[in-house]
């Protein structure tokens, strides 16, 4: 972590602290604090990047300030206005910078979490909480992965017994239970010799890990398109999967499509060579190919080579995200 962070408090009766940059340092908590005792507990992942032009740029700050507000009135914690947080987090930056590094594809990850410490338990009024920011830098996501212009692949194992959320829940919220209930799962995944887990509720697709899931494909009518899962509440609402859908319909040159996806079509497709490519993205990760995915003891072999949407994709982020192209998702910060 970097020397310093960002920490506001709230309180019912009293509202917000002025805001507070300070050394990193542990926090002290009641044991019966609300963050431990019912998981209440939000937070953000956002990127700062060392431009070619020696400028420091975060990607998109804004999306994720909108929707650190949604998840924290999800959960009934206090909202702080997104464009004032945008503003601290700004600073807290700037005192840190010599901790962004200098290597492309490496970058210093931003991460602001809010947490209820209120300790009357059989009261489900929120009376206390706390807004902290934090800062690391990080290099490639994967162990099998790469940050360059070749990215390794990854693997998944499809499970339908494995249920990350569903109608109602909170998955399409960035909080921290969607997370947590999901280690034990991964490491199944990993002790059969897959990377992640691709998410299924019955047939359908829903997320890859921590991942939107993409797939490029000649679709039933014989069309070329791009189709990710529709933000129905199941899934997270991706800030590079939005990205990639603003960039691909303006590139125009094949259907781009938000609706549902099975995975009965995927085997399907695959099996009649129609899937060109299956890629996974997010913060962390930008973009990740999958080249298999384990699915009822039959394991499907995905099309993939260095030339491919993914590989472009992830030229066009880092171009915009490193400075090479001026663009109004990444404001120079300092």
């Amino acid at each position: 972590m970097t020397d310093h962070m960002l920490q506001i408090e709230w309180t019912q009766k009293y509202g917000w602290s002025p805001p507070l940059i300070k050394n990193y340092e542990p926090f002290h908590i009641h044991p019966a604090a609300g963050v431990l005792q019912q998981g209440g507990q939000i937070y953000e992942g956002m990127k700062a990047f060392f431009g070619v032009d020696g400028n420091i740029r975060i990607f998109r700050p804004d999306q994720n300030m909108i929707r650190f507000g949604t998840s924290a009135n999800r959960l009934s914690l206090p909202e702080f206005n997104g464009d004032e947080l945008l503003k601290c987090i700004l600073e807290l930056v700037k005192l840190d910078k010599e901790w962004v590094p200098k290597q492309e594809g490496y970058s210093l990850y931003i991460r602001p979490a809010l947490i209820s410490l209120d300790t009357y338990s059989a009261d489900q009024d929120i009376k206390k909480a706390l807004l902290f920011v934090i800062l690391s830098p990080v290099g490639p996501y994967f162990k099998t992965g790469k940050a360059g212009p070749v990215i390794e692949p990854v693997s998944l194992l499809a499970d339908p017994d494995f249920v990350r959320a569903w109608p109602g829940g909170i998955g399409e919220y960035k909080a921290g239970g969607n997370y947590g209930a999901t280690v034990h799962l991964q490491r199944e995944a990993e002790r059969m010799g897959y990377n992640q887990i691709l998410w299924l509720l019955d047939d359908e697709i829903t997320e890859a890990g921590t991942m939107n899931f993409f797939m490029h494909w000649i679709n039933e009518n014989g069309e070329e398109e791009l189709i990710t899962p529709p933000l129905h509440g199941l899934i997270l609402q991706g800030i590079t999967r939005k990205s990639f859908l603003h960039i691909a319909r303006d590139w125009d040159e094949f259907l781009v499509s938000e609706r549902k996806v099975t995975i009965h079509e995927l085997v399907k497709a695959n099996k009649d060579g129609r899937v060109k490519e299956i890629f996974c993205v997010g913060t962390a990760c930008v973009v990740c190919p999958i080249n298999k995915i384990m699915y009822k003891n039959e394991e499907l072999i995905i099309p993939f080579t260095n030339d491919n949407l993914s590989s472009r994709f992830y030229k066009t982020l880092m171009d915009i995200q490193y400075g090479r192209v001026q663009h109004p998702w990444a404001p120079v910060v300092c």
